[in-house]
């Protein structure tokens, strides 16, 4: 296949038990090694898309661990605390880890169908499900769906659409192949036409996968740039977005999915760095069963430059929906489109990778979403040497319902981090730069370590 294909082996059960074949033999009490194993799985370029996709991978621990990129290949690394840094092109690889438990992410270069920055995390897992709310096929995007299947058997899926109108489908996407060990890109130009607003579901007629989302944007009047997105395998009554802003340049949309047969009543709410932030008409939403819907935050501020801000989207009636934003940003030192669905699992412990190879700029931004004030450390790791702890970057503070910022620039000039981040109650991340190369902005949320 013509696309990059990543799979990461981990600490679990080998692909789900795809087959008897597939579980690892018994350890021994002798043995001190952990041989059991299950899969992860980055993104690929998909088809008529080209350009270099940067892996990023370590442990959450300072337990033996042993990775490498397609060891047949390429030899091993023992890793321990640090840091697996890999660029591919359009073949297939895999990182293959022993040991403990690895996390991934991939950001992507891309060169066509135009220059442009996305990030993505690789997924722990296949499922039956798969929800992006937020994309459009009006003049100007070209939106993908790269489905991947990395089990014996062929999986056969379903593509449903949600307008703000309700849901639609195509007789040519009610049974969409996805080939044994391959994936399948589906451009959403040729199935639909002329939608602003169009939230998707890919649900499993045979078979698991796992779904991303490129978008490629060039609008008039709008900044060009390219967005890279794993989709949500659930929905959820709450969802987290640490990064955003509006006004001075910026244009922030967040987009609600109700899959549902059920009306969603839902809130948003806003909090910038110092307080939270009242706006016009984000109460009580009605989001249609069977709908997605489109809220500016331009317009709810009334225009008003704020800056940088945090949004939590909530139902209220108890109808478990699916939250996206997408911001465009046309300032003096960012430019660029980002989309990122949200975070609907605060934790204690996460794991965030570079949304860049090579950035500018490069921030993470924290939300306390627990009941206390939030005491965080972070530890950078990197390919080579001891883990960094930054005195900078350790007891920080983040007051309840408030947010924080990291500024990761000064180390990741210098060389790609990973960022490993603990906090003594639940919060939420995300990590957000620039490149000058591409002259477009990636976001990537952070993953739950459990």
């Amino acid at each position: 296949m013509g696309a990059t294909l990543i799979a990461v082996l981990i600490l679990g059960a080998a692909f789900d038990g795809v087959t008897d074949e597939t579980k690892p033999p018994e350890e021994t009490p002798t043995e001190s090694r952990i041989f059991t194993e299950r899969a992860a799985f980055c993104p690929p370029n998909g088809d008529n898309t080209e350009g270099i996709v940067h892996l990023a991978a370590s442990g959450s621990g300072d337990a033996p661990l042993t990775a490498g990129l397609d060891p047949s290949k390429d030899e091993p690394q023992d890793l321990g605390s640090e840091a697996l840094f890999k660029d591919t092109a359009d073949l297939a690889v895999g990182i293959v880890g022993y040991g403990a438990r690895l996390s991934a992410s991939a950001s992507t270069t891309y060169r066509k169908p135009l220059t442009g920055l996305g990030s993505a995390r690789c997924s722990a897992e296949a499922a039956t499900d798969w929800f992006f709310p937020q994309g459009s096929v009006a003049l100007g995007y070209d939106e993908r769906l790269i489905l991947f299947n990395p089990f014996p058997d062929e999986a056969v899926v379903r593509v449903t659409f949600y307008t703000p109108d309700g849901p639609r489908s195509k007789a040519n996407l009610a049974d969409v192949a996805i080939p044994s060990g391959d994936a399948t890109t589906l451009r959403m130009n040729k199935f639909i036409l002329q939608e602003n607003v169009l939230g998707t579901e890919i649900t499993s007629v045979r078979g698991r996968f796992v779904a991303w989302k490129a978008v490629f944007g060039e609008a008039e009047g709008r900044p060009s740039g390219a967005t890279l997105t794993l989709g949500a395998t659930d929905t959820a009554l709450q969802w987290y977005f640490p990064t955003g802003a509006s006004g001075g340049g910026i244009e922030e949309r967040i987009t609600i999915l109700n899959p549902s047969d059920e009306e969603a009543l839902v809130d948003v709410s806003l909090t910038t760095d110092k307080r939270p932030l009242p706006a016009r008409g984000l109460v009580g939403l009605e989001v249609q069963a069977g709908s997605a819907k489109e809220i500016s935050l331009s317009k709810a501020l009334d225009d008003r430059d704020v800056g940088a801000l945090s949004a939590q989207v909530r139902s209220t009636n108890g109808v478990e929906v699916v939250a996206e934003r997408a911001v465009w940003y046309d300032t003096a030192s960012f430019n660029g489109y980002a989309s990122e669905i949200g975070a609907s699992a605060p934790s204690t412990s996460l794991w965030l990778g570079p949304p860049a190879a090579k950035p500018s700029r490069d921030t993470v931004i924290l939300l306390n979403v627990g009941d206390e004030e939030a005491e965080i450390d972070v530890e950078l790791r990197r390919a080579s040497g001891a883990p960094l702890k930054p005195g900078a970057l350790q007891n920080l503070k983040v007051p309840t319902g408030g947010r924080g910022r990291i500024e990761l620039s000064k180390w990741a000039e210098e060389e790609q981090v990973v960022a490993l981040i603990t906090s003594t109650t639940p919060i939420v991340a995300e990590r957000i730069a620039y490149s000058g190369s591409t002259d477009d902005v990636a976001t990537l949320m952070a993953t739950p370590i459990p």
